[in-house]
């Protein structure tokens, strides 16, 4: 009996160390998706580190925005529902371009028919401010000009001079002062105007023509918007797109697959995970999918060692409720014949 129990012992142990390694230890170490490395990479970045950062670390990958609208394709291929603020942004830096390009060619019409006619410096100012008030997902607008390349005739005194600098910029801004403000909710409708170009002389970090600005590819016309508004696509794609944030879902592969879900922004679980041909959603909801927030939540739960339900996320076969039953009363009537054949022989 010693020389039985002496020789399981090992093997209980190898079993249980095992199960501990085959069962807890698949997801102790996850490795980081593309979402987790452009996240890292924004939220080391702020106002404090931002001067002592890597120019490299400065700017996100070309495809952390998949689906860029293009001006080729316009009323050509369909443009899709969570690009839309991206296309109207699109188009307002190209109408501003070309608006500003028709506008100061009459400084270039000698002899000049009227020196008034070149926009003043107030105009420059209101027309960034318009910009971002005609629509709320723009964030900034800004016009940069080149050195010695601006000119004003609204300075009498300054007459027929250039400015050194000139770079008229609005940016959005959350107004808690507004009268008409309602407890937690920015009416967002206060701008903070200022011109880039009018600095100390001894801060050439802040002269935006030189590479102590660190980010200094600048153009006649700017506008930005919230990437964190933008959606991102964290499904499969047949056809290839840049998209670093592609096949990154948490959804079950051999059972589900992943739809996207439009408006949840720049944050994972933007998708919902539909049970493929074969397979259906095995709970009595009125829903018939699992959102992709929930498979994200349950999956994070898994990296941080807590209780999770993920494995319960999964579609089960077609019909596997119905076989239960049906085997259920099969073993009925074959126990019943049993018992009836039993009583018989007796």
């Amino acid at each position: 009996m010693i020389t039985i129990f002496q020789t399981m012992t090992p093997i209980v142990i190898a079993f249980w160390f095992y199960c501990l390694l085959g069962v807890v230890g698949q997801y102790e170490w996850q490795a980081r998706d593309s979402f987790d490395e452009i996240r890292m990479q924004m939220d080391k970045v702020n106002d404090d580190n931002c001067q002592i950062q890597h120019l490299g670390d400065l700017y996100l990958p070309d495809d952390s925005i998949s689906h860029l609208p293009d001006i080729k394709d316009i009323n050509i291929n369909p443009v899709f529902p969570n690009r839309t603020a991206l296309l109207h942004l699109h188009n307002m830096a190209l109408s501003r371009s070309f608006f500003w390009s028709y506008i100061l060619q009459s400084r270039f019409i000698r002899p000049a028919i009227n020196d008034t006619y070149d926009p003043g410096m107030m105009y420059y100012f209101l027309s960034t401010v318009a910009d971002v008030s005609a629509n709320p997902y723009i964030n900034a607008s800004a016009i940069y000009f080149s050195p010695n390349m601006s000119y004003s005739p609204s300075y009498r005194g300054f007459f027929n001079k250039t400015f050194p600098r000139f770079a008229p910029r609005t940016f959005r801004a959350d107004d808690f002062n507004d009268p008409i403000h309602l407890e937690r909710i920015s009416t967002r409708n206060t701008f903070t105007i200022q011109d880039l170009g009018s600095f100390p002389t001894t801060r050439l970090s802040d002269d935006y023509t030189t590479d102590f600005y660190r980010i200094n590819e600048w153009g006649i016309v700017a506008v930005t918007m919230d990437m964190l508004q933008l959606d991102i696509n964290q499904c499969d794609d047949k056809f290839y797109k840049p998209n670093a944030f592609k096949d990154t879902h948490k959804c079950d592969r051999k059972t589900s697959y992943c739809v996207p879900i439009l408006g949840r922004g720049f944050e994972t679980g933007g998708y919902k995970c539909e049970c493929k041909q074969g397979f259906e959603y095995p709970f009595e909801d009125l829903i018939t999918y699992y959102d992709g927030q929930l498979v994200e939540a349950e999956f994070n739960n898994i990296v941080n060692d807590k209780e999770t339900r993920y494995d319960m996320f999964k579609c089960r076969l077609a019909g596997a409720s119905s076989i239960q039953v049906n085997l259920i009363l099969l073993l009925s009537v074959l126990i019943f014949f049993l018992i009836q054949r039993r009583v018989e022989n007796l």
